[in-house]
C-alpha cells in the first residue's frame, strides 16, 4: 500500500526524498510509521518514540490544537539533532547507515503531515524548498482517500480476526466434545486423528502430530502419534529417561515450558530404530507410512495440565501459530480431565459394586451363621427341656418295674399275715410313679406342642377384624382359665378400650394368643406375688387400646412383682423361663414375639417392682 502511495506521488510529479503512512496509537504520542524512500523500500513497520523538541513535538502540537495539515521546516542543526536522538531512542535504529548519512548531511528539512483518524501520509524533502499550495492540496486529497482505503482495511482485519475466532472456537468445542465421550482407554486412540483434523482446520503448518500424556508417578509418557496422513499409530509408553529427548521434553512440561527441539534426516531414522530396539514400534512404515523420512522436521511440544501437545512441522511455527496450538492444547486439558473424573467415577462404581457382592455375600453367610446358631441354641434348648421330663419318665419307670419285682416276691409270701400291706404299700408307690410319668410325659408332649407352635407358618390371611371385641373376648377367655385352673387367684380386670380403635388387619387365630399368652403370664406373675407375700394385696390386670396417628397401640399391665433387670434381656428367648419345676415351656413370649413382629408390630416391655406393662405398636 505504502509503494502504491509512493509511486503515485511520484507520477502527479511531487519531488520528494521519502514517504511514510502513519498509524496512531491510543493513549500514547508514539506512532508507528511505514517509510519508504528513493532509494530505498523498507516494507516494515516501525515505532516513532515521542521526542520533546524538534518533528514530534511540533506535530503533537498541532495535532493538539485541533490541526488535521501541519508543515515542518528545520535548519540542519535541529533536523540533526532530532534525528540522532531518534536513532538512540526508537525503533529508528533500524535505519541503514548509508540511510543515515544521507539524512545527516541534508542542509534542512520541509515535511507535511495530513493527519485524519486513525492515520496519515507525510512527505520529506531533506532541503528548505517548501511545498507548493497545489502539492498540498494533492496530499489532503489523497490522505482522506488512504484514510477511507485504510479504515476498509481495518474492518476487513477485524471481519477476518472475528471468522478465524469463530473458527478456532468451533475447533475448540469439537475437541471438548469429542474428548468427553470418551469412555475407555481404547477411546483415547481416536485423539490422534481428532488433533490432526482440528490443526488441518486451524490453519496451523505441520506433517505430525500427537498427545504425549504424563504420568508422573509411573515415570512414564503415553505418546499418542499421528502417521503423516492422519491415522493413529496406536499409543506408546516411554520412560522418562527413555532418552535426552524424553527427559528434557518432560522438564519443559514441569516448568510450563512449549519445548522445542529440531531434526534433520538422520535424526529421525535414528529415533525409529530406537523404538524399534524398545518393542515400541514393528518396523518403520508402522511409524512412517509410505511417506518418506523429513528432510528437516522442528519438533513443538506444548504443555497443558496432563502433558503435551505435540506438532512436527517443516519450520518453526510462529508465535502465532504456537498460540493456536496452546489453545487447542488448553481445550483438550479441560475435555481430558472430564474424561479421567469420569474413569475415576467408575473405578470407584466398580469398586463399589465389588464391595458391595462382597459385603452381600458376607452379610449371607452372617445370616446363614445367625441361622445356624439359632438353629443350635433351639436345638440345645429342646434337648434340655426334652431330657428333664424324660428323666423323670426313666427314673419312676425303672423304680415301678424294681417295685413290681418285689411284688412278685411278695406274692411267693403270700402266706405271711404282713405280705398283704407290704404289696399293698409297693402298689401305692408304683400308682405315685406312674403319676409322675404321666406328669412328665404330659409335660414333654407340651413341649413338643409348643414347640411346633412357635415353628409353624400360619396359612391364614390377614383380615379386618374389630380389634376391641377380640382383646375383649381373650382377656376374659384368659381370665377364666386360669380361675378354672389350679390355683386360682382373684383379679381385678381393667379394660380401658379406645372406641377410636376400629378394624385392625391381623391373622386373628394367631393375635388371639398374643393376648392369651401377656395375660397369662401376667396372672402367673400376681400368682405368684399373692403366695409369697405377707402385706394385703390385690392383684389387677389393666387392659387398654389407643389410637395413635397410624398406628394401633394395646398395652397388658399387670402389678406383679416385676421382671429383674437382669433378666429382662433373656426373656424373650425361646425355653427361657423363671417358672420352678413343670410349670412353663419358656416359649409362651417367644412365641408372642414372633406373631406381634409377623404383624409387622413391635413389643416394647416396660418393668419396675410391682409394675410390668407389656405395650404392643400396630401400623394400620
Amino acid at each position: 500500500m505504502i509503494k502504491a502511495v509512493h509511486e503515485q506521488i511520484t507520477e502527479l510529479g511531487i519531488k520528494v526524498d521519502a514517504n511514510n503512512v502513519q498509524t496512531y496509537i491510543e493513549n500514547s504520542r508514539d506512532f508507528y510509521i511505514w517509510p519508504i524512500t528513493t532509494t530505498h523500500s523498507y516494507q516494515q513497520k516501525l515505532r516513532v518514540t515521542y521526542i520533546d523538541f524538534g518533528m514530534t513535538k511540533k506535530l503533537w502540537d498541532a495535532w493538539e490544537k485541533g490541526d488535521s495539515f501541519v508543515e515542518l521546516q528545520s535548519d540542519a542543526e535541529e533536523m540533526h539533532r532530532w534525528w540522532k536522538k531518534a536513532f538512540e531512542v526508537s525503533e529508528l535504529s533500524h535505519t541503514p547507515q548509508g540511510r543515515r548519512e544521507i539524512i545527516l548531511s541534508a542542509p534542512g528539512w520541509n515535511s507535511i503531515v495530513a493527519r485524519g483518524k486513525t492515520c496519515g501520509l507525510q512527505l520529506h524533502r531533506y532541503n528548505l524548498e517548501s511545498f507548493t499550495e497545489q502539492e498540498k492540496d494533492i496530499l489532503e486529497r489523497l490522505a482522506t482517500v488512504f484514510e477511507q482505503s485504510y479504515t476498509r482495511f481495518l474492518d476487513l482485519q477485524k471481519a477476518e480476526a472475528q471468522a478465524r475466532e469463530a473458527i478456532k472456537q468451533a475447533s475448540l468445542d469439537r475437541v471438548r466434545g469429542e474428548i468427553a465421550s470418551m469412555r475407555s482407554a481404547a477411546d483415547l486412540e481416536l485423539i490422534t486423528p481428532l488433533i490432526f483434523r482440528e490443526l488441518t482446520i486451524l490453519g496451523v503448518p505441520f506433517i505430525r502430530c500427537g498427545v504425549f500424556i504424563i504420568q508422573e508417578k509411573e515415570e512414564i509418557i503415553e505418546a499418542y502419534l499421528s502417521s503423516p496422513d492422519g491415522n493413529s499409530l496406536g499409543a506408546l509408553r516411554l520412560p522418562f529417561q527413555v532418552s535426552e529427548f524424553t527427559s528434557q521434553s518432560v522438564e519443559a512440561w514441569r516448568k510450563g515450558l512449549v519445548y522445542r527441539q529440531h531434526w534433520n534426516k538422520e535424526d529421525f531414522i535414528q529415533w525409529i530404530k530406537q523404538l524399534m530396539e524398545q518393542d515400541q514400534i514393528q518396523d518403520s512404515n508402522t511409524y512412517q507410512g509410505s511417506a518418506a523420512p523429513p528432510e528437516s522436521l522442528d519438533l513443538h511440544f506444548v504443555p497443558f495440565t496432563q502433558g503435551m501437545l505435540y506438532v512436527g512441522a517443516v519450520r518453526p511455527l510462529s508465535e502465532d501459530e504456537i498460540e493456536l496450538v496452546q489453545s487447542l492444547a488448553n481445550a483438550f486439558s479441560i475435555a481430558f480431565a472430564r474424561y479421567e473424573d469420569f474413569v475415576k467415577l467408575e473405578q470407584a462404581k466398580a469398586e463399589a459394586e465389588s464391595a458391595m457382592s462382597e459385603l452381600k455375600a458376607t452379610q449371607s453367610q452372617l445370616i446363614q451363621q445367625e441361622k445356624l446358631a439359632s438353629l443350635g441354641q433351639l436345638t440345645a434348648g429342646i434337648a434340655h427341656e426334652i431330657k428333664n421330663p424324660l428323666n423323670f419318665v426313666n427314673n419312676f419307670s425303672d423304680l415301678s418295674r424294681e417295685l413290681i419285682d418285689e411284688v412278685f416276691e411278695e406274692l411267693e409270701n403270700l402266706e405271711a399275715s404282713a405280705t398283704k400291706e407290704e404289696i399293698i404299700a409297693i402298689l401305692q408307690d408304683v400308682q405315685s410313679n406312674l403319676t409322675k410319668v404321666h406328669e412328665h410325659g404330659t409335660r414333654a408332649d407340651s413341649i413338643v406342642t409348643s414347640m411346633l407352635q412357635h415353628s409353624r407358618a400360619s396359612g391364614s390371611k390377614r383380615e379386618p377384624k374389630a380389634f376391641n371385641p377380640l382383646v375383649k373376648e381373650f382377656v376374659n377367655l384368659s381370665f377364666h382359665g386360669m380361675r378354672a385352673g389350679k390355683a386360682p387367684i382373684n383379679v381385678d380386670i381393667d379394660l380401658q378400650l379406645d372406641p377410636a380403635v376400629a378394624e385392625v388387619n391381623l391373622i386373628s387365630e394367631d393375635f388371639s394368643r398374643v393376648i392369651l399368652n401377656l395375660c397369662n403370664n401376667g396372672f402367673d406373675a400376681m400368682r405368684e406375688k399373692t403366695l409369697g407375700g405377707l402385706e394385703p394385696y390385690l392383684p389387677k390386670l389393666t387392659v387398654t387400646t389407643a389410637l395413635q396417628k397410624d398406628k394401633v397401640i394395646l398395652s397388658i399391665g399387670d402389678n406383679g412383682g416385676g421382671i429383674p433387670e437382669e433378666i429382662r434381656d433373656k426373656i424373650l428367648q425361646p425355653f427361657f423361663t423363671t417358672k420352678k419345676g413343670t410349670d412353663g415351656t419358656g416359649l409362651g413370649l417367644s412365641i408372642t414375639n414372633d406373631i406381634i413382629k409377623a404383624h409387622g408390630g413391635q413389643l416394647d416391655i416396660q418393668s419396675q417392682p410391682g409394675k410390668t406393662i407389656f405395650q404392643i405398636q400396630l401400623t394400620l
